[in-house]
């Protein structure tokens, strides 16, 4: 199996070296929002009132065919109301009270059948029904139902490129057989040949865990690569084990490989041995304002406020809140927002990530960029607001990695406008769709009104 290392990228001083995770601690409330993307379109299924337990359902997808949403604590719905996700997009969010009784939804049942009798539309159905997601919340039952039989290899990614984050290795160490067993049974589910889990230098000693618990190696196998970001990212890992590069326009799955987060492999195998949904989550606490960054196992929900004071508060006082890694994490505004099934870090730091530098023609962001961009076109033109003409530039590929921003001699902003350029595009596209949406639905409307109406055999 090849070892390249990709174009591009940087060397990032690893911070964490304790994979270790601590005890599971309980919030007196949760807020959980229903979809990071207003266009996902979730609804809630609950009111004010309601008497919820651990997996009971929250919301669902309009229509009833995406993944549920689950209570992670047991107590009363206390709202029910549009807030902000951590993307900032208005989505409907549902707060639960804890009643620290941890009561347990009664009709979770594991799956008792041999992992050999199951076709993919039911382990699909039984991943819907547990809310078990990926990287940006993409469902895995959709990936099972549009990939089946498509798919080479499963890769569970084990790798925390971000200084700050460590819950792939921490999943690796910890829970080795859940992992390797959740492999299993997405390679039944997609038809593949066998799984590999991906570890660079910093997760050696998770990967030599995890690997003394295979006994079949032409099944399940690892890898250990150059610790580079961002090596965790999908496109880079399949270069580095596959030598496969991703063609533009198209995703790594299109090309025959199924990438998972370890979380992901843990909850598929939750979901099939216990029948609990999604509900809790590993999740890294840091940066320079925080006074005893950790990896800490918590409850869906569970607001920003209560996980830092967990971690013992703040040494200073915090100018930037992120959801996720210190490289390409979100900027949170409220502290009392809580984390979601797609959240790795939550970090404050003293210092604001919002330098406003000029460009000074260096080079150093495009021989950086493992995608082989130029940001600081990309960046120039959305600071001119002239954000079509981004496109010509590759707006699409860039991944956010924030690998440009990380040597700006300039403290210029680069992932802030790219991403400023991407959202502005995006509402174009979908006010478009909906308006010709709108327009064809009136055509048919009209349509239907100007037919004339049925006459029977006396002109009746």
């Amino acid at each position: 199996m090849p070892n390249n290392s990709f174009f591009g990228g940087v060397k990032i001083k690893n911070r964490i070296s304790n994979f270790k995770s601590e005890e599971f601690f309980a919030p007196t409330f949760v807020s959980i929002n229903l979809g990071r993307r207003e266009s996902e379109g979730y609804v809630p299924t609950v009111s004010v009132g309601d008497t919820v337990k651990i997996g009971s359902q929250l919301g669902e997808a309009k229509g009833g065919s995406g993944c549920h949403v689950h209570s992670s604590v047991s107590g009363k719905v206390v709202k029910v109301e549009n807030g902000a996700s951590p993307l900032g997009e208005s989505v409907p969010v549902v707060t639960v009270q804890n009643d620290f009784l941890n009561s347990v939804r009664l009709d979770l049942f594991p799956e008792t059948r041999a992992i050999d009798v199951l076709d993919s539309d039911e382990m699909a159905e039984r991943l819907r029904l547990a809310g078990v997601t990926d990287r940006d919340g993409e469902p895995v039952f959709e990936r099972i139902l549009r990939y089946t039989g498509k798919i080479k290899q499963i890769v569970i990614n084990c790798i925390d490129s971000d200084p700050h984050i460590s819950v792939g290795r921490s999943f690796a160490f910890e829970h080795p057989k859940e992992l390797i067993n959740g492999a299993k049974l997405l390679i039944k589910a997609f038809g593949a040949r066998k799984a590999v889990f991906a570890f660079d230098e910093n997760g050696a000693k998770a990967e030599k865990v995890l690997s003394e618990q295979i006994t079949d190696r032409a099944l399940i196998d690892t890898v250990v690569l150059k610790a580079k970001y961002p090596q965790d990212d999908e496109n880079m890992l399949v270069y580095s084990l596959f030598g496969k590069a991703v063609p533009a326009e198209k995703r790594v799955i299109e090309i025959g490989y199924a990438v998972f987060k370890a979380e992901t492999a843990f909850n598929v195998f939750n979901a099939f041995a216990t029948g609990m949904p999604v509900v809790n989550k590993l999740v890294s606490v840091g940066g320079d304002c925080v006074n005893a960054p950790r990896t800490v196992a918590v409850a869906v929900g569970t607001s920003y406020e209560e996980l830092i004071i967990y971690c013992g508060g703040v040494k200073q006082r915090c100018n930037l809140l992120l959801n996720g890694g210190a490289m390409r994490g979100i900027e949170q505004r409220d502290i009392r927002l809580g984390i979601d099934k797609e959240t790795d870090g939550v970090l404050a730091f003293f210092k604001s990530h919002n330098p406003q530098g000029s460009c000074i023609r260096c080079g150093r962001c495009v021989s950086a960029c493992p995608m082989r961009l130029m940001p600081l076109y990309l960046a120039g033109k959305a600071a001119e607001l002239k954000f079509e003409e981004c496109e010509d530039f590759g707006l699409k590929r860039c991944i956010e990695c924030g690998c440009c921003a990380y040597v700006c001699v300039g403290k210029v902003p680069l992932v802030s406008l790219i991403r400023r350029a991407k959202k502005v595009l995006e509402n174009e596209n979908r006010a478009e769709a909906e308006a010709k949406a709108a327009q064809k639905s009136a055509a048919e409307t009209k349509v239907i009104d100007e037919e004339p109406s049925s006459v029977n055999a006396d002109g009746e």
